[in-house]
């Protein structure tokens, strides 16, 4: 690919009925030196990107062991190793700054069917992470550790109720170089209950979930979620869903040296959706509203003197909708398809705790109000092509929205062959990114590439 991109992917199996395993490995790098116009300098200069390599590289590994009828064991595990440089931004000179993160992920469970239509599922998991920042010839380091176990019923009663129940346990910690003490490991044990029913209507569906949650020194409210699909009129159907939501403060927020604040609140509110589904062969549309209201917002914002600090200074109203449709159209082998996606968005602050009361009312920051996608599909024996195309409308950089970054269109195309050679499958593909050459940044003086492209090459055998 451009910009010195180089991957590569490979993946091996064994499947048969009683047992199965999978292994498969990925590597990926690109220097990333995309030349960019810099409209921050005097002049606008053509520059190059620096500082911007990165590379990752992972393994997983999948197993399945059937004992007998009633009891299956999976295990499955993942590693990932990244590198990537921090480039500067528009206004900045280049330094040498860099992240590393290493993650191990495991995870086993044991799948029992109790019955003809009863199932009992047992997990355990743990996730190892490790991150090293460096800036300024300093390198900070982190690392974390999560356990969970949980165990999860499910059964049948008659034709129309599934019920579900579940108990869920975690023990997390953390040890961070910019915590208040950084030989000390921070820790918070979680516990969750939660049951789910669901009956089915002669044509349709309601769902009930109720949960409760305990964490360690921090309360945790009681939610709940409603759901239903229920049909209108032949070829239509209205879905909706209310629920009552919340997020704990994270362990940066509450223990960062000096800054962390242990007494924040979870964040806490209420959402719900409801939308129409319309098919009539070949064509269909689809309409949602959505809303969401959170309170005790946790934000991050510089005091006094000028150092960020976390509060739960606001509470934020998101709503707004999103209208889709699509066409297949099949003609002589060839098929034919078109597909558009537009959202209207509006995400702004109903109260100010604390802080600037100048941001009331005002669209968070980096929340664009109008986007949308489109997309051209057509297929033919073994050739395949895509073109799509995706805009985003301007958006605010600050919280007061005195500060706009502009919009932007981007296109992507897409070709495909499959072919065979003896008894060998391939598919040879390439890709242009950024069609048109679009200037843009999705952050502030943060340029992204212009066009751009990509050759592969797939062996099945």
């Amino acid at each position: 690919g451009s910009f010195g991109r180089l991957n590569a992917a490979v993946s091996v199996g064994y499947e048969d009925a009683r047992a199965g395993t999978h292994l498969r490995a990925a590597w990926e790098e690109a220097e990333n030196d995309f030349p960019f116009r810099n409209t921050a300098l005097l002049g606008a200069p053509d520059q190059r990107q620096r500082n911007n390599f990165g590379e990752n590289w992972n393994v997983q590994q999948f197993n399945r062991l059937n004992i007998n009828d009633k009891n299956v064991i999976e295990t499955s595990a993942w590693f990932q190793n990244a590198y990537r440089d921090i480039p500067p931004a528009m206004t900045e000179a280049p330094a040498r700054s860099w992240q590393r993160d290493r993650a191990l992920r495991t995870t086993a469970v044991w799948r029992h069917n109790a019955g003809n239509r009863s199932v009992w599922q047992h997990r355990l998991s743990w996730l190892d992470e490790n991150l090293a920042f460096h800036l300024e010839g300093d390198t900070d380091t982190s690392r974390s550790g999560t356990a969970i176990a949980g165990s999860e019923f499910s059964t049948g009663i008659g034709h129309r109720w599934t019920i579900k129940s579940g108990l869920t346990a975690w023990y997390q910690q953390a040890r961070v170089d910019g915590y208040a003490d950084s030989t000390h490991w921070f820790g918070q044990k979680r516990i969750a209950a939660n049951g789910m029913g669901e009956y089915r209507l002669p044509r349709g569906r309601l769902t009930a979930l109720l949960r409760q949650e305990w964490a360690e020194d921090q309360g945790a409210p009681f939610t709940w979620a409603l759901g239903g699909q229920h049909p209108l009129w032949p070829g239509s159907s209205l879905r909706w869903h209310l629920s009552r939501n919340f997020n704990l403060p994270t362990f940066n927020e509450r223990y960062w040296r000096t800054l962390g604040n242990p007494n924040l609140q979870p964040e806490q509110g209420y959402s719900g959706d409801a939308g129409m589904l319309w098919q009539r062969g070949a064509f269909s549309a689809e309409i949602t509203a959505f809303q969401l209201l959170l309170d005790n917002w946790i934000l991050w914002q510089p005091g006094p003197d000028g150092l960020f600090r976390p509060g739960n200074l606001r509470q934020v109203w998101s709503r707004g909708l999103e209208w889709a449709f699509s066409w297949t159209l099949t003609r002589v082998q060839s098929r034919w398809r078109f597909s558009t996606r537009q959202q209207w968005l509006r995400t702004t602050n109903t109260a100010v705790y604390a802080g600037n009361p100048g941001v009331l009312k005002k669209q968070l920051p980096y929340t664009p109000q109008y986007s949308g996608s489109a997309a051209l599909q057509w297929s033919y024996r073994g050739w395949s092509a895509a073109y799509f195309h995706q805009w985003t409308g301007p958006r605010f950089t600050n919280a007061d929205n005195s500060e706009t970054i502009a919009g932007f269109h981007t296109g992507t195309f897409f070709l495909q062959y499959r072919f065979r050679i003896a008894a060998q499958r391939f598919s040879a593909e390439g890709r242009v990114e950024n069609c048109w050459n679009q200037a843009y940044q999705l952050i502030a003086y943060r340029p992204m590439p212009g066009r751009a492209g990509r050759l592969g090459l797939n062996w099945f055998f």
